[in-house]
């Protein structure tokens, strides 16, 4: 019978923080424009993180806390939407006790 598992390789041990130091901080002018590559849909997140020399990951989530206004499809800001659902609660709460007089 023939053996076919592989060795793994060796894993070095994990680094701690204090030896690689903190993580890299990159300004909002960086993450809006690496976000702006990619959405413009020209070029795929895997594209764009490697010639940035990021990790796609972080793109992705560079790209999940745009702003919210870039993200509704009607242009209504988080604020706006907030505000509206809140005027919406208070009119159906208004509307109940009418129904019930």
């Amino acid at each position: 019978m023939l053996n076919l598992a592989v060795p793994w390789p060796k894993r070095t041990p994990r680094q701690s923080c204090a030896e690689t130091g903190p993580p890299e901080r990159y300004d909002e002018d960086f993450k809006n424009e690496a976000v702006r590559l990619v959405t413009t849909g020209q070029r795929s997140v895997p594209d764009v993180a490697r010639s940035l020399g990021i990790s796609e990951n972080i793109l992705y989530r560079w790209k999940g806390h745009t702003n919210k206004v870039d993200r509704s499809p009607n242009g209504i800001s988080q604020q706006d939407y907030d505000q509206l659902w809140e005027q919406l609660r208070r009119t159906e709460q208004e509307r109940d006790i009418l129904k019930k007089a």
